[in-house]
């Protein structure tokens, strides 16, 4: 159980009397007790509201719908059938373009390594899907919402620990947040699943074309070829359904082939790819490479191994100021944001009077010397200036 709300003031559990804080020696009252466990939970509202009190933010919170999709393809979770479907559900709520659509993560890491002491620490991070592509999935985007205390993993108790973020959640739901007010007021060894998926996509029908036999290969590259559509950054939709009608066929196959043991529930589950993949769109922005790496973020903050939690939440916290804080910096200032790329040489110089292909500014990545290009080199040159100069 959770000591909040009325049960803040107990020391027992009500469930099981397990005690709240760990015996302390001797009688000295100035001694602080300490928990066994301490839940850590940040507000998701005033990040929510943040977003829309910076000038950085604000004007990509109401892309979805604004945003031209070609017919039939999906590049974002707003082209698929579930944002739509929910759309009609609650009209009210669609009305609205800067309602924030949520997504969340619940997973954990092992703080020790593999082969360390056993000590598994679950932060649960939300994203908002209102942003665009290019920004939602960002690590700065991702709100570290609760840490749930180890060492244990939280299991089927995890709805225990996410009480205080549905509370949150509903409140938001029912009420909402006001903005612009007084915030005070309110199987390889060691091979991740980031390199398995780009073996299945890419590698499988190369690597196995001379290897075995044609109906084997086939196979196999069905299923390749199944993983790289549904994992494209944009859909087809016509191809989606395609590969529905399609994929129980390949499922068959690959049961013509392999032994009956190979086959267990994760290996049929391919057959509800596709049909996911149309309702909840581009598979970018669910599965958990992102959110992995964040938790890799979250994993080098901490500095004492004694309070992992807390030495995670306090260094978060510090990230995540200083993060905003930048929104309200002048254009010219440079910070870790704003940090020109390592190729970046600056900006279009249109003071030049020459044709615009030649304003962009260059450096050499070498010594510079001189000499005459071919042929070949010239005509591609002026390919280049053909296709990439508005005044050809």
């Amino acid at each position: 159980m959770l000591f909040w709300k009325d049960d803040k003031h107990l020391e027992f559990c009500k469930f099981c009397g397990h005690a709240r804080y760990k015996p302390t020696r001797g009688q000295n009252p100035r001694h602080k007790k300490t928990a066994y466990a301490i839940l850590r939970y940040l507000p998701i509202t005033p990040r929510l509201q943040r977003l829309y009190a910076s000038n950085t933010t604000v004007e990509h919170m109401s892309w979805h719908a604004t945003h031209e999709t070609e017919s039939g393809v999906m590049c974002h979770p707003f082209d698929a059938e579930a944002w739509k479907y929910f759309n009609e559900t609650h009209p009210d709520f669609a009305l609205e373009p800067r309602n924030v659509r949520l997504g969340l993560c619940a997973d954990g890491f092992a703080l020790h390594g593999q082969y360390g002491k056993l000590y598994s620490c679950w932060p649960i991070s939300i994203t908002p899907y209102n942003l665009p592509p290019r920004m939602c999935m960002k690590s700065e985007y991702m709100f570290l919402s609760l840490i749930i205390p180890g060492p244990a993993n939280p299991k089927r108790l995890i709805d225990v620990y996410l009480q205080p973020l549905i509370e949150e959640l509903v409140q938001l739901w029912l009420v909402g947040a006001q903005t612009c007010v007084d915030l005070n007021d309110l199987k390889m060894h060691g091979m991740k699943s980031h390199d398995s998926h780009v073996f299945m996509e890419r590698l499988i029908p190369i690597a196995f074309r001379e290897m075995l036999p044609e109906f084997v290969w086939s196979a196999l590259t069905k299923v390749s070829l199944l993983f790289q559509s549904i994992s494209s950054a944009t859909l087809d939709v016509n191809k989606i359904k395609e590969l529905e009608e399609s994929v129980a066929i390949i499922i068959c196959n690959l049961e013509k082939i392999f032994f009956p043991a190979f086959f267990d529930s994760m290996g049929h589950l391919i057959v509800h790819l596709p049909y996911e993949a149309r309702v909840g769109g581009p598979v970018q922005y669910r599965w958990m490479y992102p959110f992995e790496r964040f938790l890799h973020t979250l994993k080098k903050k901490v500095k004492n191994k004694a309070v992992v939690e807390a030495s995670i939440c306090e260094a978060y916290i510090v990230e995540e100021i200083s993060t905003f804080a930048t929104h309200y910096f002048e254009p010219d200032v440079v910070c870790k944001r704003r940090r020109p790329g390592r190729n970046d040489d600056g900006l279009n110089n249109e003071s030049v009077k020459h044709i615009s292909i030649f304003n962009y500014p260059g450096r050499p990545y070498s010594a510079s010397k001189m000499r005459y290009i071919t042929g070949k080199e010239r005509h591609d040159a002026e390919t280049y200036i053909i296709a990439n100069c508005s005044e050809a």
